[in-house]
């Protein structure tokens, strides 16, 4: 059996999605920002299963860092930089309030597949994940804004207002790595 480690980090080094023919752009390395809280998503802890929570931005650390890899043709894999593990839905329950945890990269999970839905292009989205129906959304517990808010799969919301399942991929330039390693 090929290490699926192996196989997701080749496809991490891959920085351009196809989509329709049209090859756009990603971020090699980006964090991911609540557009209701302003907080990132970091995991907690350093074990498998820790939950991922919000916490403060600041790009210098590593486990604010994340990389995305194709799984499919239409999902992919969430990897944080700091630890090489994907975001996971826990136990690929498929139920409002499971909690999104961090896991060892498998490609073929469901659990840690994740649909972006642009709602602005290469700017804002909603993470859905590809557990069950695929009508669940990466969301902030009770919608809130405090540092430590644990982040869960919630019913995804038909409006775009819905803070808590919105996200924006902020690039981490070469300048900000580059002053990390000094």
């Amino acid at each position: 059996m090929k290490n699926p480690l192996r196989i997701v980090g080749i496809l991490v080094s891959v920085v351009s999605t196809v989509i329709g023919g049209a090859v756009v752009a990603q971020p090699a390395t980006f964090s991911i920002v609540n557009s209701g809280s302003g907080l990132c998503l970091e995991p907690n802890g350093s074990g498998l299963g820790e939950p991922i929570l919000q916490r403060p931005c600041n790009s210098a650390r590593m486990t604010q860092r994340w990389v995305r890899s194709r799984a499919t043709t239409t999902h992919d894999l969430i990897a944080n930089r700091g630890t090489g593990m994907c975001l996971d839905v826990r136990n690929g329950v498929d139920a409002d309030r499971t909690v999104i945890q961090r896991w060892t990269c498998d490609l073929h999970a469901r659990s840690m597949r994740w649909r972006l839905s642009a709602l602005v292009p290469n700017r804002f989205f909603k993470f859905i994940s590809a557990v069950g129906s695929g009508s669940r959304c990466l969301d902030v517990a009770g919608g809130s804004l405090r540092p430590g808010a644990r982040i869960q799969i919630y019913r995804c919301t038909a409006s775009n207002t819905n803070t808590a399942q919105i996200w924006e991929t902020q690039a981490i330039t070469g300048a900000q790595i580059r002053r990390r390693r000094l």
